[in-house]
């Protein structure tokens, strides 16, 4: 009995010896297992990372590369503003330099006449003819004092060609020399310019004449703020295509002229276009001629900046060498009103008449009952 109980305790004690020896002999490959499944995922995370950081690195390169891309047009888009700028501000200079020694202006005449005011027929008296002037000038000032002007005129009529005072075509041009402040005394106001020039024709316009060759001295003395005038010498020269009795060979010219600011709107203007002239002929019944074309006020005021009225009121004197026609002598008047569109740019509307002329009859003149109307146009390039 106790053999068999020391059998089978030697049995078990030998089978627990042999689990424990098996036991330990499987935990190395165990932890062997562990670590190389631990290496895998090591190994499996460094994949992972390393392609996070590949990807990181292309979308920083990326958004380098967009950013430069940015930078890049903002800098072509600046560069281009900077050159239009250059470009603007030399346009601009150009401009500026251009205007500094060239200026130009138009000036516009457009006249709605009667037909007739004398005539038997009624229907002569309405206003039914329509007269144009175009009246271009440019002034060139290549240096200090001088300056070159250069104007024409040209005219045009819906009126029976027979009949029209005007040529429908180029009438005449005045260029001119001057020489500008020839004299000057600032501290009396004084100004002194002088000019040279001719006047010339169109043959087919006034066929009689070529032209003529003049010579001015303006002088202008400004009195006050409110107060300033001029005179205007001038000698011409005729220079004829054809000989008559009418023709005239030396003149004399004198404009003399008054501005006068009344109050901070109302102004006061006075001139008078004083001519005498010599008769070519020397057996003409009149050996010389005076004419006046004078304006005894013109009274104008200004409402806003840009609208003024006024008032002309005009004498003019005229004679003839041959004394085929008496002296002549009339009384005008204009009313007017100026509208400044711009300020380069401004339109003119204005209604008037002869009042008073000498030897017809009349206290008023006949075509006082007959106004015309004219519109005027003036603008600076």
């Amino acid at each position: 009995m106790f053999s068999k109980i020391t059998i089978v305790l030697a049995m078990a004690l030998s089978l627990s010896a042999f689990n424990q020896t098996f036991a330990q002999a499987k935990k190395p490959a165990t932890k062997k297992a562990s670590a190389k499944a631990a290496a895998k995922k090591a190994v499996t995370n460094t994949d992972a990372k390393a392609q996070e950081d590949a990807k990181a690195l292309e979308e920083a390169k990326a958004a380098d590369a967009k950013a430069a891309l940015e930078k890049a047009k903002a800098e072509e888009a600046k560069a281009l503003q900077e050159k239009a700028k250059a470009s603007a501000t030399t346009d601009t200079s150009t401009l500026a330099t251009v205007r500094k020694y060239i200026s130009a202006s138009y000036h516009g005449e457009f006249y709605f006449v009667r037909r007739d005011i004398t005539s038997a027929n009624e229907k002569d008296h309405d206003i039914q003819d329509f007269k144009v002037m175009h009246n271009p000038t440019v002034i060139v000032k290549p240096m200090a004092n001088w300056k070159f002007l250069s104007t024409a005129e040209f005219k045009y009529t819906d009126v029976d060609p027979a009949a029209a005072p005007y040529p429908n075509r180029f009438y005449r041009a005045l260029f001119l020399l001057t020489r500008e402040n020839v004299l000057t005394q600032a501290e009396h106001g004084l100004k002194m310019d002088v000019s040279i020039g001719r006047r010339m024709f169109d043959r087919k316009s006034v066929p009689a004449i070529y032209g003529n060759n003049r010579i001015n001295v303006n002088l202008s003395r400004k009195f006050s703020d409110k107060l300033n005038s001029s005179i205007l010498v001038q000698y011409l020269n005729n220079d004829p295509a054809k000989i008559t009795g009418s023709t005239w060979k030396h003149s004399l010219e004198l404009i003399p002229t008054i501005n006068f600011q009344i109050t901070e709107k109302l102004s006061y203007f006075f001139n008078d276009d004083f001519i005498l002239n010599t008769a070519w002929k020397s057996n003409s019944p009149a050996s010389t001629t005076i004419s006046h074309e004078m304006n005894v006020g013109v009274l104008s005021y200004q409402f806003t900046d840009k609208l003024s009225s006024y008032f002309q009121f005009k004498y003019l004197h005229t004679e003839d060498f041959t004394k085929a026609t008496a002296k002549a002598d009339s009384f005008e008047y204009y009313i007017g009103a100026t509208y400044a569109v711009t300020p380069k740019f401004s339109i003119t509307p204005e209604v008037g008449s002869p009042m008073f002329v000498a030897r017809d009859g009349k206290f008023f003149a006949e075509n006082m009952k007959y106004p015309e109307f004219a519109l005027y146009l003036d603008a600076s390039f």
